[in-house]
């Protein structure tokens, strides 16, 4: 891959032309012109979980990654559907995610658990016993926050770790990562939909590390 803006783009061309032809190695570009001129919005969903899932299955095939999609509600995603999820609707029910994680990974004899979770909104939605959606999206509702919170509390006793990672940051988000954050003793990364990549892969690097030394 080259990423170059401007001229610079054109001498990338040239020499993703000379990669294919002498090494038969398949190169492509990223002109980031696109960005800085043009405000182009590049799609890129779906692709940091299937490089995550790539350098999973290719260097660590002990490892297995589940994805789980929360809004309103929260389900498991196939990774071969990935390309297709579609953002929406627009609630956070954390909770749920959390119980669907716990499940997933109850399943599973790893000696290493751990939940990454990327959210760009605080906890706003809850499942009721009787299976109703309760949505509150203003501050922090005491209701959401008290079950979510219940939740991170049992996946520290079963020994699962939670990493955050922040799309956004406003008030109450950080709030709740930050109590999140204390009780899991996980971490809690601020970042954005360019870097969320760049950040993802290093934790998980890093702990692959300290795993084996």
């Amino acid at each position: 891959l080259t990423v170059a803006r401007g001229s610079s783009d054109h001498a990338a061309h040239f020499l993703a032309y000379l990669v294919m032809a002498r090494l038969g190695r398949l190169v492509t570009s990223l002109p980031m012109s696109l960005v800085t001129l043009y405000a182009t919005r590049l799609q890129c969903d779906g692709l940091v979980a299937m490089a995550l899932s790539h350098l999973i299955r290719t260097q660590y095939p002990g490892d297995s990654l589940s994805l789980i999609l929360f809004h309103d509600s929260a389900e498991e995603v196939p990774l071969s559907q990935l390309a297709r999820v579609k953002v929406g609707p627009y609630y956070t029910n954390t909770r749920e995610g959390l119980r669907l994680a716990q499940r997933i990974l109850q399943r599973q004899r790893k000696d290493m658990k751990q939940i990454v979770m990327i959210t760009d909104g605080k906890p706003s939605a809850l499942t009721l016993e009787d299976g109703r959606i309760y949505k509150n999206a203003f501050g922090l509702d005491p209701l959401v926050v008290s079950h979510t919170l219940e939740e991170v509390a049992k996946c520290k006793r079963a020994g699962i770790l939670i990493n955050t990672f922040m799309l956004a940051s406003d008030y109450g988000l950080v709030q709740f990562v930050q109590k999140v954050t204390e009780m899991s003793r996980g971490k809690a990364y601020f970042t954005t939909p360019y870097t969320l990549g760049q950040y993802l892969l290093m934790d998980y690097m890093s702990r692959k590390t300290k795993t084996i030394h």
